[in-house]
């Protein structure tokens, strides 16, 4: 991101099937809200990690807390 000179709030996730899968969690997890979104025919991957992360902070391996980014827009096609 640093090379082109992006934000955070400029990256769009987007997949199909398992690539979905990945760009919602990847939506969820990322460091800083992303813009947003896109899965198509898509499933929810890591659904036990993704809900200890939305209940409370999670300590990662350098100490930093990680959580859930909970105001990401989604648009689910299938």
């Amino acid at each position: 991101m640093k090379r082109f000179d992006l934000r955070w709030n400029q990256v769009l996730f987007s997949g199909f099937s398992q690539g979905a899968a990945l760009a919602i969690v990847l939506g969820l997890i990322a460091p800083q809200r992303p813009a947003g979104v896109v899965s198509m025919g898509g499933f929810l991957l890591a659904q036990d990690y993704l809900k200890q992360l939305a209940v409370s902070d999670l300590s990662s391996e350098n100490g930093k807390k990680k959580s859930i980014n909970k105001d990401v827009p989604f648009l689910f096609i299938h």
